[in-house]
């Protein structure tokens, strides 16, 4: 089992946040020149696409996002927020979200929610979601079924 990153825009994670959001679709992107689907039947009856080499072999293609049993950790739109708290750390340990304006501490390796009434939200700086590195992650979601 591995896990992968996924990168959300504020509206779906606060769906996926809000239970409406179960499902998430990609549109695959072909790596190998110029591609084609021989429907085969794999393990467990489904069709499965394969695509063929420059040599004639044919190689199964495999999902991004990763098989069935992995996980997905969530990057979305942050902030480090640590001088809003008072720290002033190296590195920064505070994190806004701001899907839904919540702050965590990961200070102590478990995430604590902080209190953020009172924060200038408007002022915030928000960092790209592809910047996130994985400590920061709040959301980590199951791979249960993949689909080509």
């Amino acid at each position: 089992m591995s896990s992968h990153p996924l990168i959300l825009t504020a509206a779906e994670v606060r769906a996926v946040l809000s239970g409406t959001k179960t499902q998430h679709r990609v549109r695959v992107k072909f790596t190998r020149p110029p591609p084609w689907q021989i429907m085969d039947e794999s393990d467990d009856g489904q069709p499965w696409p394969f695509y063929q080499d420059e040599f004639g072999d044919y190689h199964p293609m495999r999902c991004p996002f990763g098989t069935p049993g992995d996980t997905l950790y969530v990057k979305e739109a942050h902030a480090w927020v640590d001088y809003l708290v008072g720290s002033e750390l190296d590195d920064p340990v505070c994190v806004a979200f701001k899907a839904d304006q919540t702050a965590y501490s990961f200070a102590g390796g478990k995430p604590i929610k902080l209190d953020t009434y009172a924060w200038p939200w408007d002022r915030i700086k928000w960092r790209s979601p592809a910047l996130m590195p994985r400590w920061a992650s709040r959301l980590t979601l199951a791979v249960e079924s993949v689909r080509v």
